[in-house]
């Protein structure tokens, strides 16, 4: 019996302090205030922190890479992500850009996340 209970108690204590990641819509990860911008504050809200959004990927991720003079070899891998709650429909903050990130502090090794999408994710 004592072990039924124990069970019970640490089952609701792990459904009471779960908390589920949210999804960010792209739309809310690219607006930026009136205010901020005349504030010369352009940055994201979210930026710094890991999100979750929802889109389409447009081309798998080791296809495209980006010209760059800030990274060894001059390419930094990149891809573009649709937001779906649009259905599909150009306009503004309507997709995303995301580049890639160098694992060390050389920037001689470029994350392998990107490589790994697949266009109609």
């Amino acid at each position: 019996m004592k072990k039924q209970v124990l069970v019970l108690t640490l089952g609701l204590f792990s459904i009471l302090f779960t908390q589920a990641q949210t999804t960010v819509a792209v739309s809310d990860i690219q607006f930026v205030s009136a205010t901020d911008l005349a504030n010369c504050k352009d940055l994201s809200s979210y930026d710094g922190q890991t999100i979750t959004t929802v889109g389409v990927v447009m081309h798998d991720g080791g296809l495209t890479e980006v010209a760059s003079g800030s990274v060894n070899g001059g390419y930094r891998p990149g891809v573009h992500i649709l937001d779906t709650a649009a259905n599909g429909a150009m306009g503004s903050f309507g997709g995303l850009q995301i580049h890639g990130v160098y694992e060390n502090g050389a920037q001689s090794q470029p994350v392998s996340t990107l490589n790994n999408l697949v266009a109609g994710m």
